[in-house]
């Protein structure tokens, strides 16, 4: 799946507690290896929870071809807007 969705013509996708290999060679993205950040393996049969914006999960960017096809979101939940998530409580 990381093969797919890191091969999208316009950038690579950060993904938090995931270390990525990328290239960018030639102008074409690859995806070349990931581990979980404290260096374990992905296990591919594995079911893992992750987080995204809207934006992507409704198709934005070149995610348009791989929601609903490749990959469908479920269980979703909205936690409201990203900059009042990431803000600094006064």
């Amino acid at each position: 799946m990381l093969t797919i969705v890191q091969g999208g013509a316009l950038g690579y996708y950060p993904m938090y507690g995931v270390d990525q290999v990328v290239s960018s060679a030639n102008k074409k993205h690859s995806f070349i290896s990931a581990k979980m950040r404290d260096g374990s393996e992905i296990v591919p049969d594995r079911v893992y929870r992750g987080l995204s914006i809207d934006f992507l999960l409704n198709g934005g960017d070149d995610f348009k071809s791989f929601i609903g096809s490749k990959y469908t979101p479920r269980n979703t939940k909205n936690h409201g807007l990203i900059r009042d998530l990431v803000r600094k409580p006064l």
